[in-house]
């Protein structure tokens, strides 16, 4: 729907940034385009954790760079990536915890209109965005009470929450309730995350 209404939309991961440009190529482009979606999201889009590239030359390059200098590069074509190695540098900033922030504002220089996580890695972006969607993992009462704090310290004001079982009974959930078909230990987590969160 984002992508639809021509949102300009970012992932910013700590996964690394080849792994997910690829999921993003391969997988999540043709969906959107299979559900109406007039483009995917391009490849400078997706930033994550990288190293310094060398080139047989010796030279180093960055990924950020790489990505929009580069079509084929940005197209992730076998040639184009194996004329460059890994080096032991990162390239920062580093979209982990507050790291994201720097990225974000590296790459479109102003608060997000929207930021979606689903981790306590994610809750300094989510804290600088002007409206937070919090995935809810049921399943993780840990990452709940860590929100809850977040949450406090924030405010209330712009966040939405969208709870997620992310094992047994999978997927997007409609209400705070135990989906029939969980484990017991299940249960529990799902249990105390809603009554962590559903109380702020």
């Amino acid at each position: 729907e984002l992508r639809r209404h021509e949102f300009d939309v970012w992932i910013i991961s700590a996964s690394n940034v080849w792994s997910v440009r690829w999921m993003v190529t391969k997988a999540l482009n043709p969906l959107l385009k299979a559900h109406g979606a007039a483009s995917g999201i391009p490849a400078d889009h997706v930033v994550g954790v990288s190293s310094l590239l060398r080139n047989q030359a010796g030279s180093l390059f960055k990924d950020a760079l790489l990505v929009l200098e580069n079509p084929p590069y940005a197209a992730l074509e076998e040639r184009a990536l194996r004329s460059f190695r890994m080096t032991s540098r990162l390239q920062y900033p580093v979209p982990t915890y507050a790291g994201k922030i720097g990225c974000i504002w590296d790459a479109i220089g102003r608060r997000p209109y929207l930021a979606a996580g689903d981790s306590p890695g994610d809750h300094a972006m989510l804290s600088f965005s002007e409206h937070r969607l919090w995935i809810m993992r049921l399943d993780k009462p840990g990452y709940q009470q860590k929100t809850v704090e977040c949450i406090q310290r924030t405010g209330k004001k712009g966040w939405m929450i969208q709870p997620v079982i992310g094992r047994d009974a999978l997927g997007f959930r409609t209400s705070f309730d135990v989906p029939l078909g969980v484990t017991s230990p299940l249960k529990a987590a799902i249990r105390q995350s809603c009554e962590l969160l559903t109380g702020t």
